[in-house]
This record gives C-alpha cells, structure tokens and sequence, in this order.
C-alpha cells in the first residue's frame, strides 16, 4: 500500500485551543515542510545510540548556546565593574555570576554548562571572521565597550535583554523537540497499519507546544533569525487571512539588520512591507472583525519596524526599496560599519 492510499486525506490538524466547537469555520491549516524542519528524513531520528535530534532542533541548540555564551560576556563585564567599584564603596555589593543571571530562565534539553562550552567555541569562531569594520556591533565587543567605560545601566540593560532572548529560544527548543517526538510517535502508529485520527495526530504534535503570543514569536524571530512559524506550525498564516510568516520572516530580517549582518530582503517582504505602510489591515473594518488577532498582529509589525528604524532609519530603508517589489528580485541591507 502506498503512502498516499494510506493516508488517502491529508490530515487537518487544528491546535488544542482551536478545537472548541465555533472556532474551526476559518482554520489556519497546519504545514509541516521537511526542509524546515530536518530534511526529508527529520523524524526517525539518528541510528543506534545517536540523539534523536532534527536539524532544526540542532539549529536551536547552537543559536541558544551562542545567546548564552554572550551572556558570559556579559556578565563577566558587569562583574569586573562592581568589583572595581568595591574599592571607593563602603559597602560591597553582590558581584553577578552567570548561574545567578539564568536563574528562572527556559532552557532547552541541555544544561547551562553544556551550552555555554558549545557556545565558546561558536562565538570564537564568529568573532574571529567578522568583518572588521563591523566589530563594534558584536554583543561581545559592545559588552568590552561598556566595562572599560564602567556603563552598569547600558550592561544590565544588555543581561536582562539577552535572558529573554535565551528563554525564548529554550521555548522553541522545546517545542521543536515536542513536535518531532510527536511525529516519531505518529509514524510508528502508522507504520502498524493504524491511520492516526487527525485529532490524535494534532494532540501528540501540538498540544504540548509551549505558548507563545503573536508578539513574543515576532521578539523570538528576531532575536534568533529562525521563523517561528517553523516550529509553531499553526501559525503559518495564509496571505487573504493573517500572513504571519512575512509577519516574522520581517522580523527576522530586522534581527539581522539590528546585528549588524548582512541580510536580503526578498521582494515579497518589500511588497508586504509597502502594503502595510499604505494600507495596514488594521483599518480594515471586516477583516478587525472576521481575524481578532489582526491588532495584535499590527502591533507586532509597528514594534518591528521601530527596531528596523532604530539600526538603520525607516525613511532611509523605505527610499531604497524602490524597484525591489518586482518578483525574483531581492537587495542586501546591512546598517553602517562601526569600528570597534
């Protein structure tokens, strides 16, 4: 029996808090593309005795690994100028160490350790074949920056935006881990002779995924570069209803664009960009009415283009867009050099 005579329907999965009776009339389907989630053999896993672990997952690892290796930085910065302070003060405060600072935060499946020995070696790397004139923009460099000028304010500010950021990708690497162990669990029912119910399929794939708002996937896709309509697939979006994919494939351009790398911007992102500029769908009464999430969605989009602003200047970007809305074409952003 083949695949497809298998399964014969393409199975609907509808996410738990969708499945109330009067919430399914316009469901967002769920798309899983092998390519974004491993390949096209992502979910029996590695051989005897290797992890069971998707490209993606991989991806999530070294992403979260790297954000706490600069947290390291970070704090070992912040650490330096407290004590340095002790000399004048009368009463010494508490130096910060890294432990104290991930104290609460979601990691992944691997400890704190483990990452931050990943994380080391990926940041040497990065640091040692960044462009030179663009030193100044590497969290590293910016951390440096601020213990020699004893900025407390600017490195705590720094900490406490980069422990987010760390939470946010342990959720998604937590919910990627949930939806391929989900699959590995469909594909062994299946591989019995048993077709899942799609309701069962959407329970061991879905349902256990940690909860992020619209707002928290858009500050997770630009901190972290990866779509977060990879990993919660019922958000993928459809364009004539809430297209959240260029929603957060804009914020991971404005992530790019925020650290100093080089980044496309693909002409589907200019003609979304620019529609959303002249007409925000914000304004249009039935589709306030019809897509609830549509002001959550606008001020996911307005709280990306002010991060786009800030690394570059909205009018500056807007005027360079000019004939790169047309299909197939893209052009390369990167905000000015800044020497360290």
């Amino acid at each position: 029996m083949s695949v497809l005579m298998f399964w014969k329907t393409i199975p609907i999965l509808i996410a738990q808090f969708l499945r109330r009776p009067g919430q399914v009339s316009h469901p967002i389907p769920v798309r899983f593309v092998s390519s974004r989630v491993g390949g096209a053999n992502a979910f029996p896993g590695g051989g005897a005795g290797a992890p069971a672990r998707t490209d993606l997952e991989n991806r999530l690892d070294a992403i979260q690994a790297l954000l706490i290796s600069d947290l390291n930085t970070m704090v070992r910065a912040l650490a330096a100028v407290v004590r340095n302070s002790h000399k004048q003060a009368p009463r010494p405060t508490q130096v910060p160490d890294l432990d104290a600072v991930l104290h609460g935060v979601w990691l992944g499946p691997s400890d704190s350790q483990t990452l931050l020995r990943k994380g080391n070696v990926l940041a040497a790397t990065r640091d040692h074949t960044w462009d030179d004139q663009y030193r100044g923009h590497l969290p590293t460099a910016k951390a440096v920056h601020f213990q020699a000028t004893g900025n407390v304010a600017g490195l705590k500010a720094m900490i406490e935006s980069q422990r987010r950021a760390i939470a946010l990708v342990g959720k998604a690497r937590n919910a990627a881990q949930l939806i391929a162990s989900g699959m590995r669990k469909v594909f062994n029912q299946a591989q019995k002779g048993n077709r899942p119910a799609d309701e069962t399929i959407a329970r061991h794939v879905l349902d256990g995924l940690p909860k992020l708002s619209i707002m928290e996937m858009t500050e997770f896709s630009f901190v972290s570069g990866v779509n977060a309509a990879d990993i919660w697939p019922f958000v993928h979006g459809e364009p004539a209803k809430i297209d959240y994919r260029r929603v957060f494939d804009l914020a991971v351009f404005a992530g790019c664009l925020a650290r100093g790398e080089p980044t496309i911007l693909r002409w589907d992102l200019v003609r979304y960009y620019i529609a959303h500029r002249a007409t925000p769908n914000i304004r249009n009464r039935r589709k306030r009415a019809l897509y609830p999430n549509t002001a959550r969605v606008h001020k996911a989009i307005e709280w990306t283009l002010a991060r786009v602003d800030h690394a570059y200047n909205i009018h500056a970007f807007t005027g360079q867009l000019v004939l790169s809305g047309q299909p197939g074409t893209h052009k390369v952003f990167r905000v000015a050099p800044c020497a360290a």
